[in-house]
């Protein structure tokens, strides 16, 4: 065979190869948003549950591209108001409110044990949401919708409650820590304190692990969690397990290391899987409550309530 064939022959072989690869990130770029989100719809929201001395409220709320979500408040019931489980618009807001940006598969009422667990032993109040196109939400989902959503849910706290940032933890599960930290992006210097856990240090890095060389490149939208929280300086909680099989333990120590801030701790966890019932632990509960005592700190340091 002589030279030129030899040449035509890798140039054809190249030639496919370049094929392949525009067809599978044409693919992946297409159905992105199928990999990375798994939602369970519901006709209408999951029944709330009967815990006493917590009040648990049903709300819908809009975006700003004209989505409606669903989304639910707990707090303490105070001693005259509503029995538990009362639906209330009244119920009491805490010193701090936790917004809460949960995992990416399932909806709101798969959390509502973790939930129930953070109410009744720390002093805040809960606010979850369902991206759009979980659960009673409306729309389809993706990470940019997912980002507004997540800022649909603090401007409701704000219209609604009166919840300034200042008085606003977010915490992220999973994929949501990436929502958590987005949302905290243009807010840095004001939100109460930051939770990230099982989370990554950025959604293209994830999609680089999972789909090497194309991943990052078709991602319609990053989640640079470790860059925004290179110029964060306020009370952050990172909890993740050396034994996650799904986020690796690396990206919760890389989060960590990524916020310059001087008060920032962690939880690290041992024999945990990434879905377990990690609030069922006392050093997870107990982490919390160290963490909120920091947020208080800081809080008083600024001259907030």
């Amino acid at each position: 065979m002589g030279q030129p064939a030899l040449w035509m022959k890798a140039w054809l072989v190249l030639r496919s190869l370049v094929a392949v690869v525009v067809v599978l990130a044409a693919l992946l770029y297409l159905g992105q948003n199928r990999v990375i989100f798994f939602p369970i719809r519901l006709p209408g929201p999951p029944p709330l549950p009967p815990v006493h001395g917590q009040i648990w409220q049903d709300v819908m709320f809009p975006t700003a591209d004209g989505s409606l979500l669903h989304g639910v408040y707990v707090s303490i019931a105070s001693s005259t108001g509503p029995g538990a489980g009362v639906r209330s618009n009244d119920a009491p807001v805490a010193r701090h409110v936790l917004l809460y940006s949960h995992g990416n598969a399932g909806h709101l009422g798969m959390r509502f044990p973790r939930i129930a667990a953070l109410v009744a032993t720390l002093p805040l109040d809960v606010f979850i949401y369902d991206y759009r196109g979980f659960g009673a939400s409306q729309g389809r989902p993706t990470v940019a919708g997912a980002v507004e959503d997540g800022e649909a849910a603090l401007r409701w706290l704000h219209t609604q409650r009166g919840v300034e940032p200042e008085r606003v933890i977010l915490f992220g599960e999973s994929l949501g820590t990436g929502i958590a930290t987005a949302l905290a992006a243009p807010r840095l210097d004001r939100i109460a304190g930051l939770v990230l856990e099982s989370g990554f240090r950025s959604l293209s890095w994830r999609a680089g692990r999972r789909f090497p060389l194309i991943g990052p490149l078709v991602l319609s939208r990053d989640l640079p969690s470790t860059g925004i929280l290179s110029g964060y300086h306020g009370p952050l909680l990172v909890i993740h397990s050396r034994d996650d099989e799904v986020i690796p333990f690396a990206d919760g120590e890389a989060l960590l290391a990524a916020a310059p801030t001087s008060s920032k701790h962690h939880l690290w966890l041992d024999g945990v899987g990434h879905n377990d019932p990690v609030w069922e632990l006392p050093a997870y509960i107990e982490a919390w409550r160290g963490f909120l005592t920091h947020v208080a700190t800081a809080a008083g340091m600024r001259g907030r309530p």
